[in-house]
């Protein structure tokens, strides 16, 4: 959720995460710092399990503080988008609000395969350069790509 440069899909190299693993153990290895990186589907499990317990407007401030911190931890503070966070995290809301939000993490993921196609799900809806600008990612910026009909 967090940084514009992300491929569209997961790269061949990034390292899988057992389906099995537990969400505590998950959220711990995030807000710990101890995750050796976030991928994609990582950043959309941690918005998932947040908007299980907190509405939409809570669930994006904690997801600032905890991709905040996770991105400084790795020493690349920089890479936080707010733009980036406060669409997938609506998106993810609204699946979940429609009755799409699944049993469990891989029902989740199944019903909103859409999801997974990284940053494309996000470029669809912002002129290029957008999402990259100082403005994006220090602050919500609406989207400026008119729908496709």
């Amino acid at each position: 959720m967090s940084d514009a440069n992300d491929s569209p899909s997961r790269p061949a190299s990034a390292p899988r995460v057992p389906s099995s693993e537990p969400n505590a153990d998950f959220l711990r290895s995030v807000r710990d710092g101890t995750r050796p990186s976030l991928s994609h589907d990582d950043h959309l499990r941690l918005g998932w399990l947040v908007l299980q317990s907190e509405t939409l407007l809570a669930a994006i401030a904690t997801l600032r503080r905890d991709l905040s911190a996770f991105a400084k931890a790795k020493k690349q503070g920089a890479i936080y988008n707010e733009t980036i966070t406060w669409v997938f995290a609506a998106l993810i809301n609204e699946r979940i609000q429609a009755g799409r939000g699944g049993d469990d993490w891989q029902a989740f993921l199944e019903l909103n395969a859409d999801l997974r196609r990284g940053m494309t799900v996000v470029q669809e809806r912002y002129a290029p350069g957008t999402l990259n600008s100082a403005l994006a990612r220090a602050t919500f910026v609406l989207p400026d790509r008119p729908p496709e009909l």
